[in-house]
């Protein structure tokens, strides 16, 4: 599936932000793991640039080549300061296809493509038209999960989250099952939100698991706060708790 934005953003770092949200999105609905690394998920930057109250020119340079959401910003402010410096030098835009190296953060000229043929516009006679009836499309929106802005906004509203913790919670899924399931059975949701976000988080960032396969699960988590709102162990004890935890769940 390709994605095509219409030509609306207009900063490096919104593109970071679109991009992020829309991989939450992708990994909510199950349809990719999204892995930059492994080819799961490609992103091509079109770029062009014009003076404010100037039309809309046909000049613009494609990035491939990028494998990181940080790389595709920097790609894209390089790109622009190099074009914006060729305009102001009395220079033109040539209409090329420009390539990415992530370990010298430089971009090289690939091919141009100096006419829209050029691009392969043209009608693929054994794709027809897919066109889907309102209410196709009402039911398919019915079926999809509940999505991480829905989500980070329950999460804020029902359980009095701030939006900074609702945000870190929501990153993915499973991450966001792990805490509700941890937040539900405690009956503290910052509790549960302070302790997903901390040192739970820090033990899988050093396993490197997800809260998927952390083997640490919201039940034990649950009894080991039980035990801390009881005033059975300190805060401390708690935290070597969890990593002793940890510990005896290897096999």
């Amino acid at each position: 599936v390709e994605i095509v934005t219409e030509p609306d953003l207009h900063d490096p770092a919104n593109v970071r932000l679109f991009l992020q949200s829309l991989k939450r999105v992708l990994e909510y609905i199950g349809v990719s793991d999204c892995s930059m690394e492994q080819g799961s998920l490609r992103v091509d930057a079109n770029v062009s640039i014009r003076r404010v109250g100037d039309p809309i020119g046909d000049s613009k340079t494609e990035i491939k080549n990028v494998n990181s959401f940080a790389g595709i910003e920097r790609a894209l402010e390089l790109e622009i300061t190099r074009q914006i410096e060729v305009v102001e030098a009395g220079g033109t835009i040539r209409s090329e296809t420009l390539l990415w190296d992530d370990h010298r953060s430089t971009l090289r000229s690939m091919r141009s493509k100096e006419h829209s043929e050029d691009y392969r516009y043209f009608p693929e006679p054994d794709l027809p038209p897919l066109r889907l009836t309102a209410e196709v499309l009402e039911a398919e929106r019915k079926a999809l999960p509940e999505l991480p802005r829905a989500r980070a906004a329950r999460f804020r509203d029902s359980l009095g989250l701030s939006s900074y913790d609702a945000d870190v919670l929501t990153q993915t899924a499973a991450g966001a099952d792990y805490f509700e399931e941890v937040a539900a059975g405690c009956g503290d949701s910052k509790t549960a939100a302070n302790w997903v976000m901390g040192p739970i988080q820090a033990l899988m960032k050093a396993e490197k698991a997800s809260p998927a396969d952390f083997r640490v699960r919201p039940a034990d988590i649950i009894e080991l706060l039980r035990l801390l709102a009881e005033g059975a162990i300190s805060d401390s004890a708690a935290k070597k708790v969890l990593r002793w935890m940890l510990q005896e769940s290897r096999p």
